[in-house]
C-alpha cells in the first residue's frame, strides 16, 4: 500500500506523515511547501494546476490541502478548495487510484444550536464551507463512476488544535495569556473540539476501508463550553482567573462589523472579524452516527489542551 499525502507539511498532514512513518506505511507528501519533518519524502505539487502528477504510483490519495482561514478571497477558495478537487479525481483516474480519503469540515453544515450528525441538511455561512461542500460533490461524483472499485472517505472534522497549529483555539490561548481576554457572551456555548493527533490517527485507520462511500464527522468527545476552555487554560498557565465580566454578544458582533469595515477600507487583515466573533459566541454541538470501525482516541480532550498549552506557551521557545 503506497500513500500519497496531498498537503502533507501543513499542521495536520504532519501529524499523519509521523503514523505513517512510524508504520513503516511507504508513502510522499505532495504540498507546495517543503515538509521540514520529512524532506526525503517530499514533492512538489499543486492541487490548482491541472497538469500535476506523481511521479510513482500509488494505491490511495490522502488529501488534506486546503485554503481554510476565515479572511481569504472567495476566488481562492474556489481554486483550491473545488478546482483542486476537480484536479484530483483527474489525476486518480488516469492514475487508476481507487481510493481517496478527503478532509472536509463540519462548516458545511452552517450554523445551528442543537445538535449536527451527518444527516443534517448542509447549509454553509461563509465561502469556506460552500467550497468544501461542492468539493465533496466532486469526489462523490467520482466515486459514482464505478462504485464497484471505488473507496471513498470523507472526514468532516470540528475545529483541530494541537502543538504548531495557530488557528482559533492558539489565538485564544495566546488572548488569555496576554490576560487582555474578554469573554463575549456568558460562555455558555458549547464547542465541539479536535486533536490533531486523535484525527491524524483516524484517517490512518480510514486506508484500510474497502469500496464504498464513508462519510463521517470526526469530533473528541465530551464537548466542553466555551467558558470551560477559559478555565482550563487559566488553571493550566497558573493565571488567576477573571471577574464575572462578559461582553454582550451585541455589542461583540458589532465590533465585529467594524472591524470588518475597518479592514476592507486598510486592506489590513485583524485577529477579530464579525465570522470569528459568531462562531466564538456559537454553539458547534457535533455528533456522528457513523461508525466505520472501532476507533478509540489515542489522548483524552483535557490532555490534548495540557499537551498544546505546554508545547507552545511553556516551553523555553514558547512563541508569543
Amino acid at each position: 500500500m503506497r500513500i500519497a499525502v496531498i498537503g502533507g507539511s501543513g499542521f495536520l498532514g504532519s501529524s499523519l506523515c509521523k503514523i505513517l512513518k512510524n508504520n513503516e506505511k511507504p508513502f510522499v507528501n505532495y504540498d507546495i511547501n517543503k515538509s521540514l519533518d520529512f524532506p526525503d519524502d517530499y514533492e512538489y505539487f499543486s492541487v490548482e494546476n491541472k497538469n500535476s502528477d506523481f511521479k510513482s504510483s500509488y494505491n490511495a490519495i490522502i488529501n488534506l490541502a486546503a485554503v481554510h482561514r476565515d479572511d481569504e478571497r472567495k476566488e481562492d477558495y474556489h481554486k483550491v478548495n473545488v478546482e483542486g478537487a476537480r484536479n484530483i479525481c483527474d489525476l486518480a483516474s488516469r492514475r487508476s487510484i481507487n481510493k481517496i480519503i478527503f478532509t472536509s469540515t463540519v462548516a458545511i453544515y452552517g450554523f445551528s444550536d442543537g445538535p449536527i450528525d451527518e444527516d443534517f441538511n448542509p447549509n454553509p455561512f461563509n465561502d469556506y464551507g460552500k467550497s468544501k461542500l461542492e468539493a465533496e460533490e466532486i469526489y462523490k461524483e467520482w466515486q459514482r463512476e464505478d462504485p464497484i472499485k471505488r473507496s471513498l472517505v470523507i472526514i468532516r472534522p470540528t475545529v483541530i488544535f494541537g502543538e504548531n497549529n495557530r488557528g482559533n483555539v492558539f489565538n485564544l490561548i495566546k488572548q488569555i495569556k496576554s490576560k487582555f481576554f474578554v469573554m463575549i457572551g456568558d460562555g455558555n456555548n458549547i464547542k465541539s473540539m479536535s486533536y490533531v493527533e486523535n484525527v491524524a490517527q483516524f484517517l490512518y485507520q480510514c486506508i484500510e476501508l474497502k469500496e464504498g462511500l464513508y462519510i463521517k464527522n470526526y469530533v473528541d468527545k465530551p464537548d466542553l463550553k466555551t467558558k470551560d476552555i477559559v478555565r482550563i487554560v487559566q488553571k493550566s498557565l497558573s493565571i488567576k482567573q477573571f471577574k464575572k465580566f462578559y461582553l454582550p454578544i451585541n455589542i461583540g458582533l458589532f465590533a465585529g462589523i467594524l472591524v470588518d469595515l475597518l479592514s476592507s477600507l486598510t486592506g489590513k487583515k485583524f485577529p477579530i472579524s464579525l465570522i470569528r466573533v459568531k462562531k466564538f459566541t456559537s454553539n458547534t454541538i457535533i455528533n456522528s452516527n457513523k461508525n466505520f470501525f472501532n476507533f478509540n482516541p489515542p489522548v483524552s480532550l483535557d490532555d490534548a489542551l495540557e499537551k498544546t498549552i505546554t508545547y507552545e506557551f511553556k516551553s523555553n521557545d514558547e512563541i508569543l
